[in-house]
Parts: C-alpha cells; structure tokens; sequence
C-alpha cells in the first residue's frame, strides 16, 4: 500500500513523463483490485486489505488526472470493479461499517472524475463493452450493473454540448437501439424482477434525447 501511494505521488509530480512507470504499475495495481473482489487475499488483515484497496484507488485517481486518455486500456477493468462494488459486498469491509462508507464515497468520486475526464471516444466504446458483456447474462447482479451503466451514460449525454453529440450520433444511436432491442426482447422478465427491468427501459438513451 505504501508502495502504491508512492507511485501516486510520483505521477502527480513527474506527470507525463510517467508514462514508462504507469505501463509496468498500472495493470498490476487494477489486478489487485480485481483479486481482492474475488475474495483473494484473505489471509491478509482486514485494515491492511482496506490500506490497500483505498491506495490503489487514489492512484488510478492521480493516472486518470494526469493521463486519461493512457488509462484508456484499462478503463473497463476499472469501471467493473467501481460498478461491481456498488452492488456485491466486497470481502474486505463486510465487518468495517466506516470503511463500507469511504469505499462509497472514494468510489463514487472516482466515477465521477473518469466521466469528466476521459473523452466521449474514450469512455463510450468502453461502457458500451461492459454492457455488452452483462446483458448476456441476465441476472440480479447483471441487471443492477446494467442500471449503473446506463445511469452513467446518461449522465455523461447530458454533459456534453450538441457539437460533441454530433460528433458521436452514430455510436449513440447504435447503443440506443440496442437498448430498445433489450427492452423488447426482456419485457417479461424471467426472473421476477419486473420493477428492475423497467427502471432498465427507463434509462435509455431516447429519454435524452426526447428533452
């Protein structure tokens, strides 16, 4: 952890001329994330996981600050984990109710800066990914993932001016049929869960663009 912190404060400083440093530590740092929610690490002490976890997260904060368009590549690890977190109790602060709380918090302030920061060429493609590969597997988790996804999406539509917009309508459009395709085809829902199929029906893209 104290590791990580360090390389965090070094790409604040040196910026771009970290680039070299970030291809080796990067993917390394995100790897980690993922294991730990997946219940690795176990053996290790509860606060030394949170240390952990929290240091990886404010050095993903620093990388996408200083290089956004670098952390393209791993982008959709990131958002997985962040959406992932959000929904499924994460192995390290199931027992530690402040640590659930500056998880929620860290977390939703890395969302936040990575729609801010990374361009719409960038943080579409990849969102449009993540959905893809969850509306394959419709299930409680998948379908609250989904909503976060197109939550995002729909709060970064609203962001951007009509000349960006303009720039990217063939993508969007694509995605918003697609989303009218999965409205179609899961209108009744398999698994009971109704109420959340249609909080999914009213997220798509045609709510912002009908305002």
């Amino acid at each position: 952890g104290s590791c990580i912190v360090c390389l965090a404060t070094l790409c604040a400083r040196l910026k771009y001329f970290a680039f070299s440093h970030l291809a080796l530590c990067l993917p390394t740092s995100i790897k980690l994330l993922l294991d730990i929610l997946k219940g690795e690490y176990i053996h290790v002490l509860d606060k030394d996981r949170i240390l952990l976890v929290f240091s990886i997260l404010a050095f993903i904060s620093v990388a996408i600050s200083v290089m956004p368009s670098f952390c393209e590549p791993y982008l959709e690890n990131i958002l997985i984990f962040c959406f992932t977190t959000k929904i499924k109790k994460i192995p390290l602060v199931n027992n530690v109710i402040k640590a659930k709380e500056q998880l929620k918090s860290k977390i939703e302030t890395l969302i936040s800066q990575i729609a801010q920061s990374c361009e719409p060429r960038i943080i579409f493609p990849t969102l449009f990914n993540i959905f893809d590969k969850y509306a394959l597997q419709i299930q409680n988790n998948s379908i609250k993932m989904l909503i976060l996804i197109l939550d995002l999406i729909s709060k970064i539509i609203s962001q951007i001016d009509s000349k960006t917009a303009a720039i990217h309508w063939k993508i969007l459009i694509n995605f918003c049929i697609k989303c009218l395709d999965f409205r179609r085809i899961h209108n009744i829902d398999s698994f009971g869960q109704i109420q959340t199929t249609n909080q999914i029906n009213e997220n798509t893209l045609l709510n912002n663009y009908s305002n």
